[in-house]
């Protein structure tokens, strides 16, 4: 099983490095020129760690072809991947039932109460499928070629990343498989809110990213009225 965690933690770290780069707007701007910015660093720079390096990096480049991600990278770096996709859960969740300032940002509290933060931690079920969620829609499109998946794989050599890890993060696993390995750490209705804001903010535009995203929620029973008020 590939160590979670420590991916997530990659990935916080990340967007963090990110956030503080003062040519970040300019960065972000576009998402095919900045995704392109970032393949190319995995390919010429083995120090490379602002938006390169590290298993992380493989779902950041993900974040970055899509504008929902992009938008939440600020998220990431301020609390976490688990919190800041539990405050986008909530908030849909808050829409759709009609809650009084469901656009704002809800805090620790709020989030603790309503059963939308999950401690990845104590979870490493849920922090696998988290990490599924995020690659199946990055790879939706089918468009990982060999070139792109030799400068990946380097990336996660220089990270540290074992063997298993790497064959993991880089397989073409069939979708079904995928999504089961997503459902299973769906335990409750929030767990599966969660999951689904993940694959959100990493997919793109194109069909396929949204017709993966169609299959993942009804998999994971995810209300259309839910899966819309989050943000792609």
């Amino acid at each position: 099983m590939i160590d979670a965690r420590r991916i997530l933690e990659d990935l916080a770290r990340q967007a963090s490095d990110l956030a503080k780069d003062p040519r970040v707007e300019a960065r972000l701007g576009d998402a095919k020129s900045a995704a392109q910015k970032v393949r190319e660093r995995l390919e010429t720079d083995p120090k490379a760690r602002t938006v390169a390096a590290g298993a992380g990096g493989l779902l950041l480049l993900g974040m970055l072809g899509s504008e929902g991600g992009r938008k939440f990278l600020g998220a990431v770096a301020k609390t976490g991947i688990a919190a800041g996709l539990g405050a986008l859960a909530y908030k849909a969740w808050a829409e759709r039932h009609g809650r009084a300032g469901a656009a704002a940002e809800p805090d620790a509290d709020a989030l603790k109460e309503s059963g939308y933060l999950i401690d990845v931690e104590k979870d490493p079920e849920f922090a696998s499928a988290l990490v599924h969620a995020m690659l199946g829609a990055a790879y939706a499109d089918g468009e990982l070629d060999t070139r792109e998946r030799v400068a990946i794989d380097a990336a996660l050599i220089r990270s540290g990343a074992s063997e298993e890890d790497r064959r993991e993060l880089l397989s073409n696993m069939p979708e079904k498989e995928r999504i089961a390995l997503i459902k299973k750490g769906a335990r409750s209705p929030n767990h599966a809110a969660e999951l689904f804001a993940a694959a959100v903010v990493t997919a793109g535009e194109q069909s396929t990213e949204t017709a993966f995203l169609g299959r993942l929620a009804d998999a994971l029973g995810i209300h259309p009225e839910h899966a819309a008020a989050i943000p792609p």
